[in-house]
This record gives C-alpha cells, sequence and structure tokens, in this order.
C-alpha cells in the first residue's frame, strides 16, 4: 500500500525486452532497499529484483506492459519513486494500490493547472474534490468536465516530481480512489 507521496526520484538507467516481460533497471538512492521489497515506480507496484548500492532491477510482467507505459521508457526517463507505507509510518495522500488501472494523456498545462483526458472506464470513480493518483502522485481533482478533468500542482509537488518536466502529450499513469471504487461496487 502506497500513499501517493513520492519519497525520492530515479533515471532509468536501462530498459530492455526480457522473455515475455520488459526489465527495467533504475539509477537512485537504495539506502534500505531489498530483493524482494515492493516499490512503486510512476505508481506501478514492482518488485525490486536485484539491488546494489546506487541502482536496482524490476521486472515488468506482459500484463504490467500492457496496462502502462513502463515498457516505453527510454534510457535517461525521470520516474516517480515511492517505497509502500508501513504501519508505523505517517500516512499523507490517500490509499494508492499501485495496481494502475490504465494510462491517459495530459491534455494541456496552465500554470498549476493540469487537464487530463478522461478514460471512460474512470468516469464512474470521478468526482470533483476526490482523489485520484497520477504517475504514482495522489492529487485532488478540482473539476470534472465532459471528456477532460483537472487537478492543481502545488509547486513543492510539480518540484519533487516528474510533472516539472511535463507537457502536453505524455502519457500518464492513472489509478482510481480505492474508496471510490468499494463505494460503487457497492451501490
Amino acid at each position: 500500500m502506497y500513499t501517493g507521496v513520492v519519497e525520492t526520484m530515479g533515471t532509468v538507467a536501462r530498459s530492455e525486452r526480457r522473455g515475455a516481460g520488459h526489465e527495467l533497471a533504475i539509477a537512485t538512492d537504495t539506502t534500505g532497499l531489498s530483493a524482494g521489497d515492493s516499490i512503486a515506480i510512476q505508481g506501478v507496484c514492482l518488485t525490486a529484483e536485484s539491488v546494489g548500492p546506487d541502482r536496482f532491477t524490476a521486472f515488468c510482467s506482459t500484463e504490467t506492459i500492457e496496462r502502462t507505459y513502463l515498457g516505453s521508457l527510454d534510457v535517461g526517463s525521470s520516474i516517480n519513486i515511492e517505497r509502500p507505507v508501513g504501519v508505523d509510518n505517517s500516512f499523507d495522500g490517500h490509499l494508492v494500490t499501485g495496481t494502475v488501472d490504465g494510462t491517459t494523456e495530459l491534455k494541456a498545462i496552465d500554470g498549476e493547472r493540469l487537464t487530463i483526458a478522461t478514460p471512460p472506464q474512470l468516469e464512474p470513480w470521478l468526482v470533483e474534490k476526490g482523489a485520484i493518483a497520477l504517475d504514482g502522485v495522489s492529487l485532488t481533482v478540482a473539476s470534472v468536465a465532459v471528456s477532460t478533468f483537472t487537478v492543481a500542482l502545488i509547486p513543492a509537488t510539480r518540484n519533487r516530481t516528474t510533472f516539472a518536466g511535463a507537457t502536453s502529450g505524455d502519457q500518464l499513469h492513472w489509478e482510481a480512489d480505492l474508496v471510490a471504487k468499494y463505494v460503487a461496487k457497492a451501490t
């Protein structure tokens, strides 16, 4: 379980097919990370397979490649990284599982406001002032329109995440709010 509060950023050091899946090597501070630990990359929960002093590798299954854009990341791409929340940690952000629902497109940037395309499967869970995770970042939905929604970034979020370099047309992972999913299922 994650909170959507990005811990650090890393850089894709290697990206290559491996069997039916894909392997990523991520350059970052690995202090306290061990092989077998869960770690979220751009909001996608993966497992650290091997860990060195300044990088780790993670394998993306066929399912992960089909639902995400991780297989198309270029060497040198910046990525958001978050470790799972421990029971003894404070809980900021919102409940994020790391099992992203899909990808969408960043349509426009107007100062702090980002306009995002609304995938049809997100519509039942998207509410104004509700939570959403985009590329692993816990955000609040500012407004909802017919085929788009907006979020507003505070400077700290923009500066500490991949949103610092975001441009229109970028693909984003999205994960709907877990509580909204359960409420929709129960009604």
